[in-house]
Protein backbone atom coordinates (compact mmCIF):
# COMPACT_ATOMS: atom_id res chain seq x y z
CA UNK A 1 0.00 0.00 0.00
CA UNK A 2 1.29 3.44 -0.93
CA UNK A 3 -0.30 5.27 1.99
CA UNK A 4 -1.65 7.97 -0.35
CA UNK A 5 -4.82 9.61 0.98
CA UNK A 6 -7.42 9.91 -1.77
CA UNK A 7 -8.51 13.56 -1.67
CA UNK A 8 -10.45 15.86 -3.95
CA UNK A 9 -9.20 16.26 -7.50
CA UNK A 10 -6.21 18.53 -7.98
CA UNK A 11 -3.91 19.76 -10.73
CA UNK A 12 -0.66 21.67 -10.73
CA UNK A 13 -2.16 25.15 -10.98
CA UNK A 14 -5.89 24.58 -10.30
CA UNK A 15 -6.89 27.18 -12.90
CA UNK A 16 -10.40 25.73 -12.75
CA UNK A 17 -11.97 24.12 -9.68
CA UNK A 18 -15.34 22.60 -9.08
CA UNK A 19 -17.55 19.62 -8.58
CA UNK A 20 -19.06 16.79 -10.56
CA UNK A 21 -22.12 14.61 -10.03
CA UNK A 22 -23.11 11.49 -11.97
CA UNK A 23 -26.30 9.47 -11.87
CA UNK A 24 -25.72 5.93 -13.15
CA UNK A 25 -28.00 4.20 -15.58
CA UNK A 26 -30.07 1.56 -13.84
CA UNK A 27 -28.56 -0.98 -16.25
CA UNK A 28 -24.98 0.21 -15.70
CA UNK A 29 -22.61 -2.11 -13.86
CA UNK A 30 -19.26 -0.51 -13.08
CA UNK A 31 -17.90 -3.78 -11.71
CA UNK A 32 -18.62 -5.51 -15.01
CA UNK A 33 -17.38 -2.56 -17.07
CA UNK A 34 -13.96 -2.51 -15.39
CA UNK A 35 -13.75 -6.28 -14.83
CA UNK A 36 -13.87 -6.38 -11.03
CA UNK A 37 -15.67 -9.21 -9.23
CA UNK A 38 -18.71 -7.72 -7.48
CA UNK A 39 -18.81 -10.48 -4.87
CA UNK A 40 -15.22 -9.77 -3.85
CA UNK A 41 -14.97 -5.98 -4.10
CA UNK A 42 -16.99 -2.87 -3.19
CA UNK A 43 -16.18 0.09 -5.44
CA UNK A 44 -15.67 3.26 -3.39
CA UNK A 45 -14.52 5.72 -6.01
CA UNK A 46 -13.85 6.49 -9.65
CA UNK A 47 -10.89 8.52 -10.85
CA UNK A 48 -10.36 10.03 -14.30
CA UNK A 49 -7.43 12.20 -15.31
CA UNK A 50 -5.39 13.31 -18.23
CA UNK A 51 -3.32 16.01 -19.80
CA UNK A 52 -2.84 18.12 -22.88
CA UNK A 53 -0.81 15.50 -24.77
CA UNK A 54 -2.96 12.41 -24.35
CA UNK A 55 -6.39 13.74 -23.45
CA UNK A 56 -8.29 11.73 -20.85
CA UNK A 57 -5.90 8.82 -20.46
CA UNK A 58 -6.23 7.75 -16.83
CA UNK A 59 -9.04 5.64 -15.40
CA UNK A 60 -8.96 3.94 -12.02
CA UNK A 61 -11.42 2.61 -9.49
CA UNK A 62 -10.86 2.46 -5.75
CA UNK A 63 -12.29 -0.64 -4.11
CA UNK A 64 -12.31 -2.34 -0.74
CA UNK A 65 -12.69 -6.06 -0.17
CA UNK A 66 -16.24 -7.25 0.39
CA UNK A 67 -16.76 -7.78 4.10
CA UNK A 68 -14.76 -4.67 5.02
CA UNK A 69 -15.99 -2.83 8.12
CA UNK A 70 -17.38 0.41 6.65
CA UNK A 71 -18.24 2.03 10.00
CA UNK A 72 -14.96 3.81 10.65
CA UNK A 73 -13.93 7.27 9.58
CA UNK A 74 -11.01 5.84 7.57
CA UNK A 75 -11.14 3.19 4.86
CA UNK A 76 -8.32 1.36 3.15
CA UNK A 77 -8.72 0.68 -0.54
CA UNK A 78 -6.92 -0.75 -3.53
CA UNK A 79 -6.58 1.45 -6.61
CA UNK A 80 -7.19 -0.61 -9.75
CA UNK A 81 -5.91 0.97 -12.95
CA UNK A 82 -8.29 0.29 -15.83
CA UNK A 83 -6.55 0.19 -19.20
CA UNK A 84 -8.94 -1.74 -21.44
CA UNK A 85 -11.53 1.05 -21.77
CA UNK A 86 -11.11 4.77 -22.43
CA UNK A 87 -12.20 7.02 -19.57
CA UNK A 88 -14.75 8.90 -21.69
CA UNK A 89 -16.22 5.59 -22.90
CA UNK A 90 -16.54 4.43 -19.29
CA UNK A 91 -18.45 7.63 -18.42
CA UNK A 92 -20.69 7.23 -21.47
CA UNK A 93 -21.49 3.63 -20.45
CA UNK A 94 -22.30 4.61 -16.86
CA UNK A 95 -24.07 7.89 -17.37
CA UNK A 96 -27.76 8.54 -17.01
CA UNK A 97 -27.03 12.19 -16.27
CA UNK A 98 -23.83 14.08 -15.58
CA UNK A 99 -23.12 17.59 -14.30
CA UNK A 100 -19.66 19.16 -14.20
CA UNK A 101 -19.21 22.71 -12.93
CA UNK A 102 -15.84 24.43 -12.86
CA UNK A 103 -15.12 27.95 -11.67
CA UNK A 104 -12.22 30.02 -12.93
CA UNK A 105 -9.47 30.66 -10.40
CA UNK A 106 -10.34 33.58 -8.14
CA UNK A 107 -14.12 33.09 -8.17
CA UNK A 108 -14.43 30.32 -5.57
CA UNK A 109 -16.18 32.42 -2.93
CA UNK A 110 -18.71 34.14 -5.18
CA UNK A 111 -22.36 33.24 -5.62
CA UNK A 112 -22.83 33.38 -9.39
CA UNK A 113 -26.38 34.20 -10.49
CA UNK A 114 -27.22 33.46 -14.12
CA UNK A 115 -29.08 36.62 -15.15
CA UNK A 116 -29.35 35.85 -18.85
CA UNK A 117 -28.46 33.27 -21.49
CA UNK A 118 -27.55 33.57 -25.15
CA UNK A 119 -26.08 31.63 -28.06
CA UNK A 120 -22.62 32.46 -29.32
CA UNK A 121 -22.52 34.48 -32.54
CA UNK A 122 -22.39 32.18 -35.56
CA UNK A 123 -23.60 29.11 -33.62
CA UNK A 124 -25.98 27.29 -35.99
CA UNK A 125 -27.73 25.64 -33.02
CA UNK A 126 -28.65 29.05 -31.64
CA UNK A 127 -30.19 30.45 -34.83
Amino acid sequence: MTGEVWNDASTTYSDWRGTAQLDSRMSADLHELVGLDQESWVILGLEIGGGERDGFDHLAVLAAPAGTDFTGPRLEATKFYVTHIKPVDALANLMYSFDLRLRAKGFDGFEIKVADSASLPGDPQGE
